[in-house]
């Protein structure tokens, strides 16, 4: 008797954290309110090395980032606590790791900051990475000078591991960065922290 293959699942475009925190993956017909959200306060989104206006400086930017994405592989939800959505977070695999291992980040337009909002979604995003994807580690990489990163961090449980040099992709300057990571099944010993 021929097995008969099921056919696979099509990736769920939308995640609802038990929070109540719905995530919708990116689609082209979002291009607009995400374009006009980000320039909604560039100079915000520019911060921290991130240049996130920068990199997103007109609707057709927006547009192309999600129809032919740099990485494939990297997974960019909004945030969307209601009818309105007030920031992004996003989940890279890292190819090549020892274990299944994912970055994780976010942005948040400055005036839905202080809400609650991105540590729910993180949670969401935290929970679809263990128990979706088999992410076993995740990372999450934060200027040093974004003490609001870390402390956001530090809150869903990833502790420092790293601290070290990132390279600025637009000015090609080098920031001191923390390293955090949260693994699915916590180590009962961690070793020391790295400098770099």
């Amino acid at each position: 008797m021929a097995r008969i293959e099921a056919e696979p699942k099509p990736e769920s475009r939308e995640i609802v954290g038990k929070n109540g925190m719905v995530l919708r993956r990116f689609a082209p017909y979002q291009a607009e309110a995400i374009h006009f959200l980000i320039q909604s306060d560039p100079d915000h989104l520019n911060a921290n090395h991130q240049h996130i206006a920068e990199k997103y400086p007109t609707v057709e930017s927006v547009l192309k980032s999600i129809e032919q994405p740099k990485n494939p592989e990297r997974r960019r939800f909004g945030i969307w606590p209601g009818a309105l959505m007030v920031g992004s977070v996003n989940i890279e695999p890292e190819l090549g790791a020892p274990v299944p291992t994912a970055e994780v980040g976010y942005w948040i337009a400055k005036k839905y900051e202080g809400q609650g909002f991105v540590s729910r979604a993180m949670r969401s995003l935290v929970a679809f990475a263990f128990d979706e994807l088999g992410t076993e580690r995740l990372i999450a990489k934060v200027a040093t000078n974004n003490a609001r990163s870390g402390r956001l961090v530090g809150k869903l449980g990833f502790r420092l591991a790293l601290i070290g040099w990132e390279q600025d992709e637009f000015t090609s300057e080098k920031y001191k960065s923390k390293t955090y990571e949260l693994w699915r099944h916590q180590p009962d010993h961690y070793p020391p922290v790295r400098v770099e």
